[in-house]
């Protein structure tokens, strides 16, 4: 809660962050109702709030229906303002999405089933290093749940400038540039594949992940459903 009240000046040092994490019912809930959504290969997205006057963390009820390969804004941004007038919700912290079933339009020629391990994508954690960062990211993926966390040693957008001419420095400049860096190659804004040709697999998506990581000093957990969450990274 007091990432809702103080921001950045409450953030976790990354070497305070413990090795395990338990997930209440509330969280299971909602990540398995995400999980069983998505197998219609749309992607889900829920909000991660605070009740300041209650002391409380607020989650969706409900996630919200996207599209094939993202969540449009005014999806996100509707749910929010919902949340707002409904659950009082006075910050938020982070957010929840799901990668459906049907993972194609990502990854290439991989079709009708999960990738064996989830990941996030470099568009994902931009949410986490910008001017205005959110503190917190869940991905849903398979059986697995997959938690990213801002730290108090976590890089921002004024430290962005090492993306010199992948700019502007928003979104879309911070996956290509992450991309590259990791010899993948984005095929119409979207799918991608390795610079050699090879199929886009999960020693790519990881590689791309642990190096934004590495780089904006974030902590990531995996837990299988109803299963505890282990810190994977740093290790």
């Amino acid at each position: 809660m007091l990432l809702g009240r103080f921001g950045g000046k409450s953030l976790e040092s990354i070497d305070h962050f413990p090795d395990r994490m338990a997930l209440n019912g509330q969280w299971q809930n909602l990540l398995d109702q995400m999980r069983n959504e998505s197998q219609d290969g749309i992607e889900r997205w829920a909000y991660i709030g605070i009740n300041e006057d209650r002391g409380t963390v607020a989650l969706s009820e409900k996630s919200v229906r996207g599209e094939a390969n993202r969540i449009p804004h005014d999806v996100a941004q509707n749910e929010k303002e919902r949340a707002i007038e409904t659950k009082e919700v006075t910050n938020f912290v982070g957010r929840i999405h799901s990668h459906p079933k049907i993972i194609n339009w990502q990854y290439g020629d991989l079709k009708g089933a999960f990738s064996d391990i989830g990941w996030f994508s470099a568009a994902d954690l931009y949410f986490l290093v910008h001017r205005r960062p959110e503190y917190l990211t869940v991905l849903v993926e398979g059986d697995d749940n997959l938690f990213a966390f801002r730290t108090r040693e976590s890089h921002s957008k004024d430290d962005l400038r090492y993306l010199g001419f992948f700019g502007p420095k928003e979104q879309k400049g911070f996956e290509k540039y992450w991309c590259e860096k990791n010899g993948i190659i984005l095929v119409d804004g979207h799918r991608a594949k390795s610079v050699a040709g090879n199929k886009f697999n999960n020693s790519d998506r990881e590689r791309l992940n642990l190096s934004i990581a590495e780089r904006h000093k974030l902590v990531f957990y995996r837990g299988k459903t109803l299963n505890n969450l282990a810190k994977i990274y740093p290790r």
